[in-house]
């Protein structure tokens, strides 16, 4: 995701005003060539609509958010995207009750999301 397009949290709103839009450009992101099944990449694809799809060989259900950071969260895309915009921007990091009244979320809440994103930002690399 390129975040520094945008120069501020406001402007970032405004591209994603909804969730929707955040999960249209998910799916453009990671599915440039369509819908691939994340449990069967060589499986054929149903469309339930509404962002939600089946693997045919698995018969298991997923979305875009489906064995990412997102997945398993009640959170909404938006504020997702607004905690890693933050997270990205801070020169000396955000703490999480700093994140939690910047997107209003419980404090352990934001902990868990700074958690994930961290583990993405700084992933190991086996050199």
């Amino acid at each position: 995701m390129n975040f520094a397009k945008f120069t501020s949290l406001f402007s970032l709103s405004q591209a994603f005003p909804t969730e929707e839009s955040c999960l249209t450009y998910l799916e453009q992101h990671f599915w440039k060539n369509g819908v691939v099944s994340p449990f069967d990449p060589t499986s054929k694809v149903y469309n339930y609509g509404n962002h939600k799809y089946r693997c045919k060989n698995t018969g298991k259900n997923f979305t875009v958010r489906t064995n990412t950071l997102f997945h398993g969260s009640k959170v909404s895309l938006q504020k997702w995207f607004m905690a890693i915009w933050l997270i990205a921007n801070y020169k000396k990091g955000i703490s999480s009750c700093q994140l939690a009244k910047e997107i209003g979320v419980r404090q352990a809440t934001a902990w868990h999301m700074l958690h994930r994103i961290r583990e993405c930002f700084f992933c190991e690399n086996d050199y």
